[in-house]
């Protein structure tokens, strides 16, 4: 028995049962920290780094003003949430965001690829595109305007082929360049015209269509060969190989611009009349009187020599029928592609032993 005298306050039981109470107090603390509320605390991280990891892998890589924006304001409430709950909250919303800012990019995309050609730029359709899509706030109005992006693109690109093909004459060879796979053709008006109604913007921001810069190639054949060959007429042109025996068809129905005969065979013209019994001989050169009124020499005869020479085969052919079969003469044709006309250079000037370009004229 403890024997407590009268008025006197035994301190060393008073703090033993601090002490005691202070332990189970600490105890069941630590028992309530480390049960419950430690582990609330590192679910919660968990939560945030979860929902910042979804963050940087969907909204923060969408390349819109305003999905940057929503990516900064969504990382500052994840750090600031209280709990899990709101952490999937928010994490929800971005999710949200993510689908609409996806749209957008996608959108935004489109408008400055279909505005950015291979050859040509739609400044301003890029920049009323890209107000639009702005504009809009919700998934289901960025999916409203697809179609109208789309339409818009076709019709201007629609608009600025016709203008230009529409801007040549009827009987000029269209050119036509593609940047992929890079190509060029040669087509008509007409069906160059058609050719745009069945592609899309997508193809039509990588063509150009343009008149044609065609190219002379000089040909040297013989009468014999070519005998009603003039200035205007139509021929398709061949190439044959000696050695496979073959004819190849290289261009089809161009014009011949111009014929150029030798000087040696056509430039001297003799004649001569009898007055009363005498014999009167004349000649003159034609090549001398050409040089000498080029130079504004009085010696000249001034006499019009145009198509001097063509007047002479032709007038000749069609109306004596007579003709020199050896008379040999450059035939200047027109050919529109260029890689066709380097390759029918380099048989005509460097492989005239091994093939030959033939001239087939076509009746008018």
């Amino acid at each position: 028995m403890i024997l407590i005298q009268k008025g006197k306050i035994d301190t060393s039981v008073i703090v033993g049962m601090v002490v005691v109470f202070a332990i189970i107090g600490a105890g069941i603390f630590g028992i309530y920290y480390f049960g419950f509320v430690k582990p609330a605390r590192a679910e919660l991280e968990d939560s945030k780094e979860s929902g910042l990891n979804t963050l940087n892998t969907t909204l923060a890589n969408v390349d819109t003003s305003q999905a940057e924006s929503a990516a900064q304001t969504y990382r500052s409430q994840i750090k600031s949430a209280d709990s899990k709950s709101e952490v999937s909250s928010i994490v929800e919303e971005i999710s949200s965001t993510y689908e609409v800012e996806s749209k957008r990019a996608e959108l935004l995309d489109a408008a400055d690829k279909g505005t950015h050609g291979s050859f040509y730029t739609l400044d301003s359709l890029y920049d009323n595109l890209k107000n639009q899509i702005n504009s809009k706030t919700t998934l289901s109005q960025l999916n409203n305007i697809e179609s109208d992006v789309d339409e818009s693109l076709n019709s201007a690109w629609e608009e600025l082929h016709t203008e230009v093909i529409e801007g040549l004459s009827a009987t000029e060879i269209v050119r036509i360049q593609q940047d992929s796979p890079l190509s060029e053709a040669y087509t008509t008006k007409e069906n160059a015209l058609s050719s745009i109604q069945e592609k899309s913007w997508e193809k039509l921001r990588e063509f150009k269509f343009e008149k044609s810069n065609s190219f002379e190639l000089p040909i040297m054949d013989t009468f014999e060969r070519t005998p009603t060959l003039e200035t205007g007429d139509k021929v398709d042109v061949y190439e044959y190989n000696y050695e496979n025996k073959t004819m190849t068809l290289r261009v089809q129905n161009t014009e011949v611009l111009k014929v150029i005969y030798p000087k040696d065979v056509l430039s001297a013209v003799s004649w001569s009349k009898s007055k009363e019994g005498t014999s009167y001989t004349y000649s003159t050169d034609v090549w001398e009187e050409i040089k000498a009124n080029q130079a504004d020499s009085p010696s000249g005869s001034n006499s019009s020599w145009d198509e001097w020479a063509e007047s002479v085969v032709t007038t000749a052919k069609n109306e004596a029928n007579l003709g020199d079969y050896d008379l040999q003469a450059i035939y200047v044709l027109e050919i529109t592609e260029s890689g066709i006309a380097k390759e029918l250079t380099q048989v005509e000037q460097f492989e005239s032993g091994a093939k030959d370009v033939v001239l087939i004229a076509r009746k008018s």
